[in-house]
């Protein structure tokens, strides 16, 4: 039983975590449309950090991680 809490709480934090990533590249497209520049470096450095978490929830939702 407390693994279980624990692995949901793993995926439910790697969720928030993409979650907090995803509305950061949404505010850097709203800048965009707001000022016109577009700030490719962070968003490709936050597109490999959604990339990273999405690839330990598979794992964590497939029992992979401990």
């Amino acid at each position: 039983s407390k693994i279980i809490l624990k692995h949901n709480t793993q995926i439910s934090d790697l969720k928030s975590k993409i979650s907090d990533l995803q509305e950061q590249c949404g505010k850097l497209y709203r800048d965009c449309r707001e000022t016109g520049q577009f700030d490719s470096e962070e968003h490709e450095r936050l597109s490999r950090k959604i990339e990273w978490l999405e690839y330990l929830l598979w794992g964590a939702r497939h029992s992979m991680l401990r």
